[in-house]
């Protein structure tokens, strides 16, 4: 309602940051309802679409894209999994080739082929070692929170 009255720039400037903070809101109570729902192995598996998740990640990281040209080729699939935790591993993934691209003619593909989902990025290559090391970080993290539990 109050988007239809506002005439003033500022106004509905300030409208869009609090919708967008109400937002962000609303997406950590959702991670936090998330967490405590994967800890007592309670995780809501649905049919959701691959689309729908990739764009919403991408309207999230739209201010952050600056330069960068983003291509999308993704025919739309209905997935059955975790849509919470599929888009927080696509939101991640989205997050990294933005911060990792590079800063000139920033080009990010996401494809959707051969049930094979593609996240490409004209970053530097991670070399194999570090590959190794990130991989063995990440996993200890998992194997942590599982003994904690």
């Amino acid at each position: 309602m109050l988007e239809k009255k506002l005439t003033d720039e500022k106004a509905v400037k300030r409208l869009n940051r609090i919708k967008l903070a109400s937002n962000e809101l609303l997406k950590l109570y959702e991670d936090m309802e998330y967490h405590i729902k994967k800890e007592i192995d309670r995780v809501d598996i649905t049919n959701f679409s691959l689309v729908e998740v990739i764009e919403h990640s991408l309207e999230k990281f739209e201010d952050l894209k600056k330069d960068t040209k983003i291509e999308v080729f993704v025919e739309d699939v209905t997935l059955n999994s975790d849509q919470n935790g599929f888009q927080k591993m696509i939101d991640n993934l989205i997050s990294n080739a933005l911060k990792y691209n590079n800063e000139k003619e920033g080009l990010i593909k996401i494809e959707y082929k051969n049930k094979n989902l593609t996240i490409f990025n004209r970053g530097k290559e991670i070399d194999t070692k570090n590959l190794f090391v990130i991989l063995i970080s990440f996993f200890k993290k998992i194997i942590q929170k599982r003994v904690l539990v």
